[in-house]
């Protein structure tokens, strides 16, 4: 009789230990999963995020990098087969060549009334007026085409931040995610083992403990 409710109580004991693993491992990946599922979900919208970052950003960074040659041609050190043309449309756009002409026409009007007009130094100072009036020009084109440039270095550097935050971002959902399922494993596996151990002290005490009327062997 003994013997027989030592049975029992040991079966008790073993289907207790295996529902509790098996609720505790149930758990465990429940706990993963949810964890995994939270990560992707957060990478999915920091990939968004990027994305449109990256759509509102590129056209000023194309806008910086189209006038890189151009730059460049104009300080001699790339193709300068951009330079006259981009220049020439800038005039166009500003009025230059009527500027130019007011200018040249209203200091000739005046060496005209001095009475100097075809003098060396009505000359002089008409060429002068050009060339000063030109090289300001360019000058001023010039720091608007670098102005432009900063504008795309600008943007690029933003979305330089952007990406960063997104790879550190991602990093750290997928790393939880990592986390969560290590602790999973070893929830499962503590699980097991606690079950492996209960049922074998269960068998020992079947076969050689006192708690049952002196077990099997007793």
């Amino acid at each position: 009789m003994g013997v027989i409710s030592g049975l029992i109580a040991a079966g008790a004991a073993i289907g207790g230990s295996a529902l509790s693993a098996s609720s505790q491992k149930k758990a465990a990946k429940k706990a993963a999963a949810a964890q995994t599922d939270v990560a992707a979900q957060n990478n999915a919208l920091q990939a968004d995020i990027y994305n449109k970052n990256t759509a509102n950003l590129s056209p000023w960074m194309d806008a910086g990098k189209a006038v890189n040659p151009i730059i460049q041609g104009a300080l001699g050190i790339g193709d300068q087969s951009q330079v006259k043309s981009a220049f020439d449309t800038y005039n166009n756009s500003t009025g230059y060549q009527f500027r130019m002409d007011e200018g040249l026409g209203a200091l000739a009007s005046k060496y005209r009334a001095m009475g100097v007009s075809k003098s060396g130094a009505g000359d002089r100072a008409l060429v002068r007026y050009g060339q000063d009036y030109g090289s300001n020009e360019f000058g001023n084109w010039f720091n608007r085409l670098a102005g432009q440039q900063g504008v795309g270095l600008s943007a690029a550097n933003a979305l330089a931040g952007v990406g960063t935050n997104f790879a550190n971002a991602t990093s750290a959902n997928n790393q939880n995610a990592a986390d969560a399922i290590s602790n999973s494993a070893i929830a499962r596996g503590n699980a097991n083992s606690q079950m492996y151990g209960s049922i074998a002290n269960s068998f020992g005490t079947i076969l050689g403990g006192s708690s049952y009327g002196g077990g099997i062997l007793g």
